[in-house]
């Protein structure tokens, strides 16, 4: 009797064993298993995050596009010591009598477009009450009271004037995707200082060309040192922003955080 009953604890014991190990080898294929699951978790979040953030070609000619115009005359609004609201002001001017060929705007349409494209609040009746402060005076702003509109009137600077009058450019360096409709820009400041060095510089680059499709056109930069409108000049360095370290001095960084809608609307949320 105490045989039978040492096999069968010795029987008990050996599928114990068995079902330990059994369990031991489940336990240990369940924890790699779960293991490889979390790697390849980890991959994908990290490269659904990298590739989130990446902006792809057709993204970026959109934003540059869509950009340019508004961020070719901004430095009326960054680059001003005025803590008055006239610098938002000469900026609307300025854009719509360059891009526009509209040099006259009331109070309702430039706070209607300061909100729209720069995402910055201003009341028409602030703007009315503002009249014209020195700022406006050295931009040639008037304006007429019956109309409760702002007039940028041309300069009509002579060459010697102009030669001496600084351009400020801001070339789109990088984009980085903040959100889905959300974007980072960073651009570079380039003061030039004498367009009569650029204009000599680019006829030296056409004069050393040896392939005629690589030749400069520099009608834009001529008309530009005739009549003074900044719009060419803007639109011929826009052409041509990968020369610019040529004939102009680096200075400073800008960061714009815009969106950019199905219909290519650009609206700069913030800058500085």
């Amino acid at each position: 009797m105490k045989i039978k009953l040492k096999k069968v604890q010795k029987k008990i014991s050996s599928i114990l064993k068995k079902n330990t190990n059994k369990k031991f080898l489940q336990d240990n294929i369940r924890i790699v298993i779960l293991g490889i699951l979390g790697i390849i978790f980890l991959v994908a979040i990290t490269l659904y995050l990298i590739l989130s953030k990446n902006v792809s070609q057709i993204e970026e000619n959109k934003i540059r596009e869509s950009s340019k115009d508004l961020i070719n005359y901004i430095e009326d609004v960054v680059d001003s010591d005025s803590k008055e609201i006239d610098k938002y002001i000469i900026y609307a001017l300025d854009y719509s009598s360059n891009v526009n060929s509209i040099n006259t705007l009331n109070s309702e349409e430039i706070s209607e477009f300061l909100e729209k494209n720069i995402n910055v609040k201003i009341s028409k009746k602030e703007i009315e009450k503002l009249g014209i402060t020195p700022t406006m005076l050295k931009r040639n702003v008037t304006f007429d009271s019956s109309s409760n509109s702002y007039v940028l009137n041309d300069l009509n600077l002579d060459k010697k004037t102009l030669s001496q009058t600084k351009i400020i450019y801001y070339r789109l360096d990088k984009i980085k995707r903040k959100s889905k409709k959300k974007y980072k820009l960073i651009y570079t400041k380039f003061v030039i200082v004498d367009p009569y060095e650029m204009l000599n510089y680019f006829l030296d680059y056409n004069t050393n060309i040896k392939d005629s499709k690589d030749l400069v056109d520099i009608t834009l930069l001529k008309e530009y040192l005739v009549s003074g409108k900044v719009n060419n000049i803007k639109e011929f360095l826009n052409n041509n922003d990968s020369k610019l370290n040529n004939f102009s001095k680096k200075k400073s960084k800008l960061k714009v955080v815009c969106t950019v809608d199905k219909n290519n609307n650009f609206q700069i949320i913030k800058f500085n």
